[in-house]
């Protein structure tokens, strides 16, 4: 990705520059408060509302639901994109590199032609494995293999091994907002396409600032405790 010769190769100049500092809309029109998840939900397979009734119980019975992010685990894709933290974007001509203020996550987008890894030879990761290509002033990514342990798509909704996850970015607002349209497929979990956008307002006043999930501060939360989080 950084290789001179990738770097310099010729290729056709990205047609936008998604370069800067986003920080999520936090509007009803990006998702219910306070989590801005990803709704409206589609039609749950079997198994899938069966451990979407459990997280319902939790909540009614006012404890946190497996939120395996207090334990310091990662949000990972696609709740990567629905934290209230600024987050960075790179734009490099090979790839683009996203910063998360969220524990300092970061997320490789490659854009050089490269095809997704095989599967048989590559560990799954929260973030996954994501690839680029333009349509016109379109970026389309596609991730693959996310793993599935400890992931989640939203409270309830867990990540299953055969995810896909195809975002459409683009630039409005003069440049302003950065749209990301998602369109998410896993069969394990719910029936056909679950579509939703997030808008990110870019922030020129905003930095990343050093962040860690630390085990024995997160410990202290009351969602990471035994007797308040369902499992």
């Amino acid at each position: 990705m950084l290789a001179e010769a990738n770097l310099k190769a010729r290729r056709p100049a990205a047609p936008v520059n998604f370069m800067g500092t986003w920080r999520l809309q936090r509007t009803e029109t990006n998702g219910p408060p306070p989590d801005w998840e990803f709704h409206p939900m589609p039609k749950l397979t079997a198994e899938g509302q069966r451990i979407y009734n459990e997280k319902l119980k939790a909540d009614a019975e006012g404890v946190a639901y497996k939120d395996d992010t207090a334990l310091c685990y990662p949000p990972g894709m696609p709740r990567f994109l629905t934290r209230v933290w600024p987050m960075q974007v790179l734009h490099l001509p090979t790839a683009i590199i996203m910063i998360h203020g969220f524990t300092n996550q970061v997320r490789w987008i490659y854009l050089d032609g490269r095809k997704h890894p095989d599967p048989d030879f590559t560990l799954p990761s929260f973030n996954g494995d994501s690839v680029g290509h333009w349509e016109g002033k379109t970026l389309v990514i596609e991730t693959r293999n996310l793993e599935p342990e400890r992931h989640w798509i939203q409270s309830g909704v867990p990540v299953g091994e055969g995810l896909r996850i195809i975002e459409r970015w683009s630039l409005t607002n003069d440049g302003k907002v950065l749209e990301i349209q998602l369109t998410m497929t896993d069969p394990q979990y719910w029936e056909g396409d679950w579509v939703n956008t997030k808008r990110f307002n870019l922030r020129d006043d905003l930095d990343i600032k050093e962040i860690h999930c630390i085990g024995a501060e997160m410990s202290n939360l009351p969602s990471a405790t035994p007797s308040s989080n369902a499992r």
